[in-house]
């Protein structure tokens, strides 16, 4: 019996090894689909973070260029304001410069007419002293067209 259970314990330690030998495969297999699991969802990962550092790079590159945009957009919109802004003080002066020159062609008219009147009473006064002292006829001094006032004051 010995005999047979030697041949029996060999062939069993035969067959634990071999069952030995298939378990450490599987681990083996186990491990390296792991591992390769592992390797690919690495690689996964490090695209996905590629991808987005891209998209990173590619908002923040926008958002310069939009910033640079709306800035250049700004600077031109206040140069239009400007260029407005001094066409209207240009036709705020020119009015104002009319206007005066024309305040001062009327205040002059006024006083020439002024003096004008002045010197016509003073005319007429003269003429009328000078008929009172009977002179000369008040006929002989008047000299050209008397304004209107002149003359209603003359005819009183």
């Amino acid at each position: 019996m010995s005999e047979y259970t030697s041949k029996s314990a060999g062939g069993g330690c035969l067959i634990l090894g071999i069952l030995a030998a298939l378990v450490l495969l599987g681990v083996l297999a186990l491990t390296t689909a792991t591992t390769g699991n592992l390797a690919d969802a690495e690689r996964e990962r490090t695209a996905a973070q590629q991808i987005a550092e891209r998209e990173r790079t590619e908002r923040a590159r926008l958002a310069e260029e939009t910033t640079r945009q709306a800035t250049q957009l700004r600077a031109e919109q206040d140069a239009r304001v400007t260029h407005i802004l001094a066409e209207l003080g240009f036709l705020v002066t020119a009015a104002l410069l009319i206007i005066v020159v024309f305040g001062a062609m009327l205040f002059g008219a006024t006083w020439l007419d002024a003096k004008a009147t002045r010197n016509t009473l003073l005319l007429i006064e003269m003429q009328r002293q000078a008929a009172m002292l009977q002179l000369t006829p008040p006929a002989t001094m008047v000299v050209g067209r008397l304004p209107q006032r002149a003359v209603e004051y003359h005819e009183r």
